[in-house]
């Protein structure tokens, strides 16, 4: 392969502007250049080498259009006419990855960390950084089996234990159904729907609860005001007839699933809920009746297992765990219920994870005193 494309490959500032070059697929680039070149060659066009001047962002970019536009356009073209159907090399199977899972919850110290990553060629301290602040379960994915166990020794080396597993035997979540209203019956809870359809759920049969308080990313509308640009960049656009722009922003949302043994799922925002299940205990406050309802869920089902934020509020005094991301509360969830398969029982043995001391990537919770 023509040594651009690996430099492309591992060129940090390249894996910046192009997230699909990440070390991860590094096979991919290695496969796609590789049929890119013979597709190219047969039709009788140079490719680009390596002997030119530095890449820069656009050289970068036009080199992404050599390789892998051809490449995908060639491969469908063939696979209509029924004469390959994927690309050599990327067969099913041919290409498995693998995934370095924490082997318990807590948040590695950020110098060894950097330490272990710099064993790697692939990996810079800014990687580091940035499993540190996604640190929920799952270290890394994607990996080839060669690059994860090189990596995984360099961190048992720096004392950081993990499991090397194949990413396909991480658990899929399933599909959330919306709960708008509860109401605790003696040994089952009953849930509503928004199109007020209800079903009854045995404590007996939940598994988890999981809960926090998620950043989430939105796009919202704002009215333009005279000094905005009539233009559209990264995450901002404007509407020039309706004269409103539009602009991506975080917001916090209070989340809570309810995990099934038969493999259901249950979903709130607190946005979105009526909290009437509350009786007495229901008040004025947002964040204390979303408190009170997990305090009064895990009270109903307590072999449940609990992730940190259903933890944390059922502390004295109740806090709200905060997660950066709406994924980082999911893989939270995937590493909870890969830990219960293997486990092979279905239940969560003992007590739920204690959250490190300031919380998951020193992400202080919420106080509610």
């Amino acid at each position: 392969m023509p040594n651009v494309y690996w430099k492309m490959a591992k060129s940090h500032v390249c894996r910046r502007s192009l997230p699909f070059l990440a070390p991860t697929h590094v096979r991919l680039v290695e496969v796609a250049a590789s049929h890119a070149r013979a597709v190219w060659e047969a039709k009788g066009v140079a490719m680009p080498h390596s002997n030119g001047p530095a890449l820069t962002r656009k050289s970068r970019v036009d080199l992404v259009a050599w390789i892998w536009l051809p490449a995908l356009r060639e491969s469908f073209r063939v696979s209509v006419a029924g004469e390959r159907s994927v690309w050599p090399g990327c067969e099913p199977g041919s290409v498995m990855s693998y995934a370095l899972v924490q082997k318990e919850l807590v948040v590695p110290d950020i110098d060894r960390l950097k330490r272990a990553f710099s064993a790697s060629p692939l990996l810079t301290a800014l990687d580091a950084q940035t499993a540190v602040k996604d640190a929920y379960g799952i270290l890394l994915r994607g990996q080839e089996l060669e690059h994860a166990t090189m990596l995984q020794e360099a961190l048992r080396r720096e004392q950081i234990e993990t499991h090397l597993i194949a990413e396909s035997t991480l658990p899929v979540l399933p599909i959330a159904h919306v709960m708008r209203e509860l109401e605790f019956l003696p040994d089952r809870l009953k849930i509503t729907d928004p199109m007020q359809r209800a079903m009854e759920v045995p404590y007996a049969d939940f598994l988890l609860v999981i809960a926090g308080y998620v950043k989430i990313r939105e796009i919202r509308k704002h009215r333009a005001t005279l000094e905005e640009p009539a233009s559209r960049s990264a995450g901002i656009g404007q509407d020039l007839v309706s004269g409103f722009s539009s602009r991506e922003e975080e917001h916090p949302h209070l989340l809570l699933d309810l995990y099934l043994r038969n493999g259901g799922r249950y979903s709130l925002d607190a946005d979105a809920f009526s909290y009437d299940c509350l009786g007495d205990r229901r008040t004025e406050d947002k964040a204390l009746n979303f408190v009170a309802l997990i305090q009064t869920l895990i009270q109903a089902a307590p072999n449940a297992g609990q992730n940190q934020g259903a933890y944390m509020a059922c502390q004295d005094p109740p806090e709200l765990f905060p997660f950066p991301s709406k994924a980082a509360f999911n893989e939270e969830t995937i590493w909870m219920l890969w830990r219960i398969a293997q486990q092979g029982t279905g239940v969560v043995e003992g007590p739920a994870p204690t959250p490190p001391a300031g919380g998951v990537s020193g992400a202080a919770g919420l106080r509610l005193d």
